[in-house]
């Protein structure tokens, strides 16, 4: 999703900014209406260009207004087609910076998974329940050693390298709760329980005792800051509790956070959308951010404007699609010759082709005589004349 980048100022005099504290000092600002875009984007094989990339929803609104709610309406849209529901991508002013109930809840209601960034004052530790700690999209044992729990503090304070980050997002896998039972409702509880408990836990702890079934591996070691059962949580003494997810101030995403996956993924959406939204602006085609392109007075006039902009701009991606397309299959494609019709129907006293397409011309002939229109000889072969 992404927005247009028209801006306006509501503040009062003394008053700051607060989605960018620091634009007072270098933005000349403009009224405006902003456009709000659902660009398609591929989850499965990002980059691999299997399809157009189509603007599938938009709207204007109020720059700086009810963002997230503008963004539950896009994506509410893009789910009437027939494209099932999948993963939202977005930047941090979408689920980095939306509360639950505006964006979060209602994209999970209609279908679909968030997939973002994070803003640096949200990383880490942001609360948790039942003992378990809510760590960027997910649920950690509460005794999870501190510098994995603050690897993407770290990273981004450039304490560590990009190759220490990921080993130790990779070896925080071990502690993360244990998903027990999915919830009944996409907005509902889930009931998770400690990774030391079940068919395949990945740590140990002294607090728990390991199935038998268990596989018998090295797994890291759980170190309680307590062993005593009045001062232990929900999550160190029950088999499961029930956490409700979307109360999490760093939304649950599709992949791993800061994983290589969760990277390509973010990378291609972020650039795929960034893309639609400079060809929209270009000028020579929509140019949709020129004022000239759109002279009408009023909102709703506006939207009708940038809607037919829009649709021409789909439909020369989806024509530059099939072009591309075809070049390729013309590249890849070995060339068919085909014979003409004339050649292949009628006989050809030049080409020495007979009625039926049959290219094979009997040996020792010679050219036919005008009172027989055939071959002199015991293996002459008759031919029929050609139309003229």
């Amino acid at each position: 999703m992404k927005s247009g980048k028209a801006e306006r100022v509501d503040n009062q005099r003394g008053e700051v900014d607060q989605t960018a504290p620091g634009r007072g000092e270098w933005a000349d600002y403009d009224w405006g209406w902003v456009a709000n875009l659902a660009v398609r984007v591929d989850a499965e094989q990002p980059g691999s260009k299997r399809f157009p990339s189509l603007v599938v929803a938009a709207s204007l609104s109020i720059p700086n207004m009810e963002v997230a709610e503008e963004a539950a309406l896009l994506l509410e849209a893009a789910a009437s087609l027939d494209l099932p529901p999948g993963i939202a991508d977005a930047d941090k002013q979408y689920w980095a910076n939306a509360k639950p109930f505006r964006l979060l809840k209602p994209a999970l209601k209609t279908g679909f998974t968030p997939s973002t960034d994070y803003r640096s004052d949200r990383v880490g530790v942001k609360g948790g329940q039942h003992g378990g700690l809510f760590v960027e999209g997910d649920v950690y044992c509460p005794n999870t050693p501190k510098p994995l729990l603050e690897a993407t503090k770290d990273f981004l304070a450039k304490e560590i390298d990009a190759e220490t980050y990921r080993a130790r997002l990779e070896e925080r896998k071990a502690y993360r709760l244990h998903v027990k039972q999915k919830a009944k409702t996409p907005d509902g509880k889930v009931m998770l329980r400690c990774p030391s408990l079940g068919p395949s836990p990945t740590v140990t702890c002294p607090l728990r005792e390991m199935m038998l079934s268990a596989a018998k591996k090295a797994r890291p070691e759980v170190e309680p800051e307590t062993l005593e059962d009045e001062f232990l949580d929900t999550i160190c003494k029950q088999h499961s509790a029930a956490f409700d997810l979307t109360e999490m101030q760093a939304p649950q995403q599709a992949f791993d956070y800061g994983s290589e996956e969760w990277e390509t993924f973010h990378d291609h959406a972020r650039n795929t959308v960034e893309s639609g939204n400079e060809q929209l602006k270009a000028s020579g085609d929509e140019d949709i951010e020129t004022a000239g392109r759109r002279r009408v007075r009023g909102i709703a006039a506006a939207q009708i404007l940038v809607t037919l902009l829009i649709v021409n701009h789909n439909l020369r991606k989806i024509a530059a699609f099939l072009s591309d397309q075809e070049i390729e299959r013309a590249r890849t494609t070995p060339r068919v010759y085909i014979l003409r019709r004339r050649d292949r129907v009628w006989a050809n006293r030049y080409t020495k082709t007979t009625g039926n397409g049959d290219l094979i011309v009997p040996r020792g002939s010679r050219t036919p005589t005008s009172t027989t229109q055939g071959f002199s000889g015991h293996d002459a072969l008759a031919l029929t004349p050609m139309r003229t």
